[in-house]
């Protein structure tokens, strides 16, 4: 009977009774693998955070003291936190390449007020709004907004004036400064007749952070989604070698990255057609004017929220809150250009009658085998967040019920004491048999009979220490879409 106890010697004398506790059998049910979300992104000098250390922000006004008011990061923990308040979140603050360039555009304004309104100026999607008088001319429209712009501290410019030209300039270096939106009226409001105003885009912004360092910065701490500003092949390429790193069987702690691109369908679906990367999730802004690294945050607290409550249900028609829809005449088309995005590794969403942005089809970039073959075997992000959590809960399940077992063919097992602990390959292909029927309860997989005729569970030849178990779960789909044929009478 020692096999039943864990800490009971069998040399006690000492009378009289004695009780332990074993938890090996506590849990039950399905794992709770907890998701955890990494928010990347750059910080200001004015923000207390040490560079490259991951933090913990609560709130948006954490963030603006860590990683300063207007930055690229905070403004991230605050689109995350309006997206989900649930699932715990890191960031990473970054400080801007040192020999960076930051993006600059303008604002020239002409004539003067005859049919005062107020103006209505969006910069990456927040609104300043300015009153204006009749007989106000470019000169003093423009001083004024420069000041009311320098006045939200969130925004993601500074501005100044002069001679009726409200230059913006980016707070942080990069190519990501290109990327802030400038539109007057989004939202259809009046532009104040007799004033007339040009706008130069935003431009030459160069120079995005070491990727090197930043991918470096994650440590061995598990992201289950990670959100990730930066498009350049550099920063994409690093991250990958890490992510395929992690997804390995020798580290075991996957995640997926997310990004938001900017730019025309051609644009976009070039670059997602370059890449080939199942860790990697792309979506296009289709002209959306929220910042697309605010954007990706939002996205990406929406997708943890619901993968980690269920990793196969798909996201489809799920909002993203405080993500602007973009115009009617920016949206791509779901045919040719959705249907045919998904196909080259992009994502797509949709606007619903509600006007919110949401999830349409997210997919990863991933369509090619490392020997170049065609494959849907990641494409679906779905796919990976199931496989993920599948690996997790059997691993789990094995170091709570067995973390201190003995390895027995199975005649030798039979022949020992009932209550030894000794695995054996047919209590092994019981166990698998087993969580498989949780698995297909939980609604993650399907075909029963398959995974059992498949199910291989045998001591390895080489090492005697080792149990091996060879699995074919029939992971379950995803019910994204409807086929009918009605057949009519007249």
């Amino acid at each position: 009977m020692s096999g039943y106890f864990n800490d009971l010697p069998d040399n006690i004398r000492l009378p009289f009774t004695y009780t332990e506790f074993d938890p090996s059998m506590a849990d039950r049910g399905l794992s709770d693998m907890a998701f955890h979300v990494l928010l990347v992104g750059q910080k200001l000098a004015t923000g207390t955070a040490e560079p490259l250390i991951p933090m913990r922000p609560t709130t948006g006004a954490q963030a603006d003291v860590m990683f300063g008011a207007g930055s690229m990061l905070a403004e991230m923990v605050k689109a995350f936190l309006g997206a989900n308040k649930l699932t715990k979140m890191s960031a990473i603050g970054v400080n801007d390449f040192d020999g960076g360039t930051k993006a600059t555009g303008s604002l020239t304004f002409a004539g003067a007020v005859t049919g005062a309104t107020p103006i209505c100026l969006y910069l990456g999607g927040k609104l300043t709004r300015l009153g204006t008088v009749n007989g106000d001319d470019a000169e003093d429209v423009a001083a004024s907004l420069a000041a009311a712009i320098n006045a939200k501290v969130d925004l993601p410019v500074t501005a100044t004036a002069a001679e009726g030209v409200v230059t913006l300039t980016a707070k942080h270096s990069g190519a990501l400064g290109n990327d802030i939106d400038i539109r007057f009226g989004y939202s259809g409001e009046d532009f104040p007749a007799g004033l007339g105003v040009t706008v130069a885009p935003m431009a030459g912004g160069a120079g995005n952070p070491d990727a090197l360092e930043t991918v470096a910065a994650l440590g061995g701490e598990r992201y289950h989604v990670i959100a990730w500003p930066w498009g350049d092949t550099a920063s994409l390429n690093a991250l990958k070698e890490e992510l395929d790193s992690r997804f390995g069987p020798l580290r075991q702690i996957d995640g997926q990255a997310f990004l938001v691109k900017k730019g025309s369908f051609s644009e976009v679906t070039t670059f997602t057609a370059g890449r080939n990367d199942k860790h990697l999730t792309v979506f296009a802004s289709e002209g959306s004017p929220t910042l697309p690294w605010v954007d990706c945050a939002a996205s990406s607290g929406v997708i943890a929220y619901y993968a980690d409550d269920d990793p196969a249900r798909p996201f489809q028609t799920l909002p993203i809150p405080g993500v602007l829809a973009p115009r009617v005449e920016d949206r791509w088309a779901d045919f040719p250009e959705k249907n045919q995005a998904l196909y080259e590794g992009c994502s797509v969403r949709s606007v619903n009658a509600s006007g919110q942005v949401v999830f349409s089809n997210v997919i990863t970039t991933y369509r090619f085998s490392e020997a170049g073959a065609e494959t849907v075997a990641y494409l679906q992000l779905n796919s990976l967040f199931t496989l993920s959590f599948l690996r997790y809960d059997w691993n789990n399940y094995l170091r709570l019920k067995y973390p201190r077992h003995k390895l027995a063919s199975d005649d030798q097992g039979k022949r020992m004491n009932a209550g030894e602990p000794v695995m054996t390959p047919t209590l092994g292909k019981a166990e698998a048999i087993n969580r498989m029927y949780e698995w297909m309860a939980r609604g993650l997989i399907e075909a029963p009979d398959d995974f059992k005729d498949h199910l291989v569970v045998e001591r390895d030849s080489s090492n005697q220490n080792r149990l091996n178990w060879i699995m074919m779960p029939d992971l379950v789909n995803q019910f994204r879409i409807a086929a009918t044929s009605i057949k009519f009478l007249i």
